[in-house]
């Protein structure tokens, strides 16, 4: 298992990259987590391409999905967030996955 994280602090209105993982072997992506202190926008990527997009809200900070992704070696995979108020604020977020 493997798990990645990361902290930023966004600028509003940019996207900009939470964590980031390329596999160096097929990996099961399992999960992905994200949260902020303000409203954001994630997105999680693989390749260049969107496959899960959330928003966290005052009402909920927090979001998280779960995933069953089979990935080939080389394959890269980023969290990203846009900030979606006025003033820079911190998200984090990351995802697991699996060694195959």
């Amino acid at each position: 298992t493997v798990a990645v994280y990361g902290s930023v602090t966004a600028v509003p209105l940019t996207e900009i990259t939470i964590a980031t993982y390329t596999a160096t072997t097929p990996i099961l992506l399992k999960s992905a987590f994200a949260e902020g202190g303000t409203d954001g926008i994630f997105k999680l990527y693989i390749n260049g391409t969107a496959i899960w997009t959330d928003r966290n809200a005052w009402t909920q900070r927090g979001v998280q999905t779960l995933l069953e992704k089979t990935l080939a070696s080389g394959d890269i995979v980023d969290l990203k967030v846009t900030n979606q108020k006025s003033t820079n604020h911190t998200f984090t977020g990351g995802f697991y996955v699996y060694r195959l």
